[in-house]
């Protein structure tokens, strides 16, 4: 038994991608890379995505991972770095 599917996700089509999408959660402006942490003795053990549109609260439900994508999807930013030449 997994962790329940947020209805948010379920709202946005939230699924996984072809890695040669442009619709990527890695490319999406909404998308945090480390906003969440797991610590162990003070050691990072864990670090996990989050999406804005999501919220970005602990807890499996709302990871999300960098091959999937959504309908809120939004690289609006990233494209304008690819056009300056700076990734």
């Amino acid at each position: 038994m997994g962790s329940p599917t947020l209805k948010a996700k379920v709202e946005h089509n939230y699924k996984k991608y072809p890695a040669n999408s442009e619709r990527l959660c890695l490319t999406c402006n909404h998308y945090v890379a480390d906003a969440f942490s797991a610590y162990k003795d003070g050691v990072r053990v864990r670090h996990e995505a989050r999406c804005t549109v999501f919220r970005l609260k602990s807890g499996r439900a709302y990871r999300v991972l960098w091959d999937h994508g959504c309908d809120a999807h939004d690289n609006s930013e990233y494209m304008a770095k690819c056009e300056r030449g700076t990734r």
